[in-house]
């Protein structure tokens, strides 16, 4: 046999193979059915869609998500952070202070006016365990900041960023701060009051959410402030340019945490950090925390699901299709393994050994299979008597025939039902181990851990909590969108005929 007719022979059988693989896994009518009427289902495709997406984002959330560079150039020759092994400062000549590995947002700029390269970092250029320990700049807002800069008689309009050029009183201040004093001796005030509406509201001398509107009133000579909205000029909190003055000049307005315009952990969300959602109480970004959480917590919920239903179902099969002895013994050990307080066990093992991803899944794993064989088991009863599984058995098949082949086809709708919301409920579960405290090991990224530190201080820093519940609420919904459509597409009384 020459070479060519070897070649044709090989590809024959791996065609013919294929033909066979096609044949065996084509979907049925009804199948096709389901599909299409799922697809109709606008809402739950669009969900499912979303989901995919932006799970299959998050596996590559490196390249977006980072305090490593994409793609970066240094003397001709080319580098990979992201995936590559560690790049030490020393070795480049880059070292701006006791750091080993090469602070990549500190270098973009000196290898930009040394022309030694380039670097291309991710939209975000921090990870979820960094501190970001970088100088902050003064807050726009007075949410959790209690302490307001006034600079008096600047020419220009633009605030500066520096905690020097401002003098710092406490927003609650009820007295006129005295600013100067004339050459006869008379003292001069600022008046500072808040407000909600500035035509409508009280004054207040203290600052709050839901008063966004700042009253100046300059060159006063008493210390007690007026509760006339006419004598002030009035500013909208968050505004980025200064106040004009009567006399053509202007006053800036910065709000800060500490009494001398320190700003500190945690940051509200800023452009100019680029920490789009804020950062927590360490000064851990908020948004790069949140993506990492929702793949990890995605992946967790899905191997768990996967996993679980696999075993539950195969065992539940087995006791429906056998029965007999097996039957009961598995009944009677799911039923004393049903009766093990799982959640004691996790909050009990989580407190001692601060579980890693691994060995939370495994313990959930453990306890988790059992409740889905009671389903597998009873559709295997009904369907193993029916006329086609009993023509099967007649004709000689094996138990594995005709359990791949007859049963699980016909009970697997209770299995894609049902997964979507068991999928919603590993990650509550997860999140609420995670907010106890007994989930996963810090410092890993996680919803609970974020819910848990937002609800300690939501007044302070409110991104936390709202960005986390929207994050999670959001999600669930998605989900159980697709939970409802699946189980419209494959509900049996629309494409079943009783007789």
């Amino acid at each position: 046999m020459t070479k060519a007719d070897t070649n044709k022979d090989f590809f024959s059988k791996l065609k013919a193979s294929w033909q066979l693989f096609r044949e065996r896994t084509a979907l049925s009518p009804l199948t096709k059915m389901r599909l299409h009427r799922f697809k109709q289902i606008k809402r739950a495709r669009i969900s499912l869609m979303f989901i995919l997406v932006t799970y299959i984002i998050s596996l590559f959330s490196e390249l977006l998500i980072n305090n490593r560079p994409i793609l970066m150039k240094i003397d001709g020759k080319l580098y990979f952070p992201t995936y590559s092994k560690v790049l030490y400062a020393t070795d480049f000549g880059l070292q701006l202070h006791n750091e080993l590995e090469l602070d990549y947002r500190a270098i973009k700029p000196i290898l930009k006016e040394t022309g030694r390269g380039w670097l291309i970092m991710p939209p975000v250029p921090y990870n979820p365990y960094e501190t970001d320990s970088t100088p902050a700049p003064l807050s726009l807002s007075n949410i959790g900041c209690p302490v307001m800069g006034l600079s008096l008689n600047k020419p220009g309009e633009m605030p500066s960023d520096d905690a020097s050029d401002y003098k710092w009183i406490d927003v609650s201040e009820v007295d006129g701060i005295r600013v100067s004093q004339d050459e006869d001796g008379t003292k001069r005030y600022v008046w500072i009051k808040f407000t909600e509406n500035p035509d409508k509201a009280r004054l207040s001398d203290f600052a709050s959410i839901k008063r966004k509107y700042l009253g100046i009133a300059w060159n006063k000579k008493s210390s007690i402030e007026s509760e006339d909205p006419k004598d002030y000029t009035w500013y909208k909190i968050g505004t980025e340019k200064g106040i004009a003055q009567p006399d053509g000049k202007y006053t800036w307005v910065r709000f800060a945490k500490g009494r001398s315009g320190e700003m500190y952990p945690p940051l509200a969300p800023s452009f100019k950090t680029k920490h789009f959602l804020g950062t927590d109480s360490i000064g851990r970004d908020i948004l790069a925390r949140l993506i990492y959480a929702y793949r990890i917590c995605m992946s967790f919920s899905l191997l768990f699901v996967f996993i679980t239903y696999l075993i539950g179902i195969t065992i539940g099969i087995l006791m429906g299709y056998i029965g007999g002895m097996f039957d009961t013994l598995f009944q009677r050990f799911i039923e004393i393994w049903e009766q093990i307080p799982f959640l004691y066990i996790v909050m009990i093992l989580g407190s001692i050994f601060h579980l890693s991803f691994g060995w939370l899944l495994l313990v959930y794993l453990v306890f988790g299979w059992s409740g889905k064989t009671w389903a597998a088991r009873a559709m295997t009863y009904r369907e193993r008597e029916r006329d086609y599984v009993l023509a099967a058995k007649s004709m000689g098949a094996s138990t594995m025939r005709i359990v791949m082949l007859h049963i699980l086809p016909n009970i697997i709708v209770i299995v894609i039902t049902a997964l979507p919301f068991a999928i919603s409920g590993g990650i509550s579960s997860l999140t609420g181990l995670d907010y106890l405290g007994y989930g996963l090991r810090p410092p890993t990224p996680s919803w609970g851990e974020l819910l848990s530190m937002g609800t300690s201080m939501y007044k302070d820093a409110p991104w936390i909590l709202s960005s986390t519940v929207t994050a999670f609420v959001f999600v669930l919904i998605l989900i159980t969108f697709i939970g409802e459509g699946l189980r419209e597409a494959f509900d049996p009384k629309r494409y079943t005929v009783y007789k």
